[in-house]
Order: C-alpha cells, then sequence, then structure tokens
C-alpha cells in the first residue's frame, strides 16, 4: 500500500515508488541503499519502509529538506509541543517598510492576522541551521 508520505511535494520527473520497490528487492539485504542524486527521496523512503539504511545527498536545499521531513518526520507529541511553544511566543513584529505595490499585493493574499503569524515564523524559525545538508555532507537516514 502506498505511504502518505510519498505525496508530498511529488513532481513530474520523480519515479515511482514501485519502481524503487522492484529494484530494491532484487539488492543485497546486507547493504546500505545510496542514492547520490536523492531529489524528493523516494529511493531513500522507499529502502527505509522495507528495513534497509539509507544515505543520500542532493545539490538543491528544497530537495534534501523534502527528504529529511519524509524520512525523519518528528513525533506528533513533538510537533503539538512546538506548535504550543511558537504560539505562546507569537508576537507582533515591527511593521515592514514594503512599497505600497507589495503592501497591496500581501493585504490581498493574505488576511492580516495570517501574514503577521507568516512574518513571526519567518523571523522566529531556524530556516538555515541544524538538519540542512549539502552535497559535501551527506543525508543520512
Amino acid at each position: 500500500m502506498r505511504h502518505r508520505f510519498h505525496s508530498i511535494c511529488p513532481y513530474f520527473a520523480m519515479f515511482p515508488e514501485t519502481f524503487v520497490e522492484k529494484h530494491l528487492a532484487a539488492t543485497r539485504l546486507d547493504g546500505v541503499v545510496f542514492d547520490p542524486f536523492c531529489g524528493r527521496g523516494t529511493t531513500l523512503f522507499e529502502a527505509l519502509l522495507n528495513g534497509r539504511e539509507a544515505a543520500g545527498c542532493d545539490l538543491h536545499p528544497v530537495a534534501v529538506c523534502i527528504t529529511g521531513a519524509k524520512c525523519n518526520p518528528p513525533r506528533r507529541e513533538e510537533a503539538l509541543t512546538r506548535i504550543d511553544e511558537l504560539e505562546a511566543s507569537l508576537s507582533v513584529l515591527t511593521p515592514d517598510s514594503l512599497s505600497d505595490e507589495l503592501a497591496k499585493f500581501f493585504a490581498a493574499c493574505f488576511h492580516a492576522e495570517t501574514y503577521e503569524a507568516v512574518r513571526f515564523l519567518r523571523a522566529t524559525l531556524d530556516w538555515g541551521g541544524g538538519t540542512v545538508q549539502t552535497a559535501s555532507s551527506p543525508l543520512f537516514v
């Protein structure tokens, strides 16, 4: 049965997980599955689902982020605790100095409270630290 995480950020060029399943079944069970261009993590995730060790890397930070989210998701309790922490610390930031054109754009795209929450999260969350890997430091899962 298809795991729901395979639906995270699909794109046209990704191959189906059934392709990976078939090829994993034909390989030795004692080795690490390595994908040097892991993209959205289909191979790594399928390997983990099948009880295999897996490692991979990719140059694109979004691909690495998506692979990490699929292969090492937080436990529900951890996610809910972090959401509670963020909600408790939510504060209004100083107003943006936007051009009239950008201010109109954001006003049309977001409810005022939603826009403030997005601004707060962008300022508060560590978007580039910690777990983002590069091609020179593979993502091991």
